[in-house]
């Protein structure tokens, strides 16, 4: 028969990491249940919330994010991509039935990432997020 081995490896005290001080992305903003206690969630009751974290898209189910938000009629969402592989992360807000949204407005934030101006639906969205790996 065949034996396997397992082994570990150091990657030394120096390894580059990318992900400190990041948070991992919360399930949803809108419930307390939902994770975004930690970034200064939930919404309040006018359906507002500022959030300014670095958070961290693991590879994990191979990159891939869904974050459910439920705003009020006419919520305006900003998201900001800045990190040095902005390039390789995609963002759709999806409609409830999965149906990519465009964005009104997209910056150019030079060599350092971009950002994207949406309109959200009274009905609920999903924020999907894809890193390339």
């Amino acid at each position: 028969g065949s034996a396997g081995v397992a082994w570990a490896s150091s990657v030394g005290a120096g390894a580059r990491c990318n992900g400190l001080g990041a948070s991992p992305l919360p399930l949803d903003v809108y419930s307390r249940a939902g994770g975004s206690t930690g970034i200064g969630g939930p919404m309040d009751a006018s359906g507002r919330l500022l959030v300014r974290q670095r958070f961290l898209l693991t590879d994990i189910h191979d990159g891939r994010k869904k974050v459910y938000l439920k705003a009020v009629v006419n919520s305006v969402m900003r998201i900001a991509v800045v990190s040095g592989d902005a390039p390789d992360v995609e963002v759709v807000l999806e409609d409830l039935k999965h149906v990519a949204i465009g964005p009104e407005t997209v910056f150019t934030h030079g060599t350092s990432g971009w950002s994207a101006t949406y309109r959200l639906g009274d009905t609920g969205n999903w924020l999907a997020l894809h890193r390339e790996h």
